[in-house]
């Protein structure tokens, strides 16, 4: 049984992000800690760690012992989003994004490569006041202030065919949405990474970073 702050998660990232009810909310397996985090398993998996826990797989000596299973798809952040006075208790992960971002409804913006490159060289980016295109601003002051999903759209030109073909595909980012700003919720080592890949000259930065 789910407690109160647990199941009071759920439904809020149900209600902020417009969560489908075909996402399989039935597959999630729940890890506590520092910080609790809820990832998403196969059914068998999901089943195999239930059963062991309730004592009807094993005898209770031999319980299963997990390190890592699944893919977490949504962190709790409700003490820390509640004192900033956010709607949502949990953040969107990067590893888990691409299993829940068919499902998600609410807090999403698109952006064309022009602002992509605008987020990479920009932390925390004035994003609202560097937009021309009406549509692609009303999207993004739609959502509320906390975490958002970022997809990126457009071709993004590269030196080969198979390259551009690579890069029609969207990308998809956790973010953050501010009163006036916008960023990648990343780590530096894969921003790092982007900014090489995407920027290549246009951007001025310390290599031993």
């Amino acid at each position: 049984m789910l407690s109160s702050e647990l199941t009071s998660s759920l439904e809020s990232a149900r209600e902020v992000f417009g969560i489908s009810d075909k996402f399989k909310w039935n597959d999630l397996l729940i890890r506590g800690g520092s910080e609790v985090k809820l990832t998403l398993a196969s059914p068998i998996v999901r089943e195999l760690l239930v059963r062991s826990a309730e004592g009807s797989l094993f005898a209770k000596e031999h319980i299963i012992k997990v390190i890592n299973a699944g893919v977490r798809v949504l962190q709790n952040d409700a003490n820390k989003n509640k004192k900033l006075g956010l709607q949502s208790h949990v953040r969107l992960t990067g590893e888990g994004l691409p299993f829940v971002m068919p499902f998600l409804s609410k807090q999403v913006i698109t952006i064309d490569r022009e602002l992509f490159e605008y987020l990479l060289k920009h932390d925390d980016a004035p994003l609202l006041d560097t937009i021309t295109n009406e549509a692609m601003r009303a999207e993004i002051e739609k959502c509320s202030i906390g975490p958002i999903a970022v997809r990126v759209v457009g071709k993004f030109e590269k030196g080969n065919a198979l390259d551009e073909a690579r890069y029609w595909q969207p990308l998809d980012f956790p973010g953050w949405k501010g009163a006036t700003s916008v960023r990648l919720s990343i780590s530096k080592i894969d921003l790092k990474s982007l900014r090489n890949l995407y920027l290549s000259d246009n951007y001025d930065y310390d290599l031993t970073a």
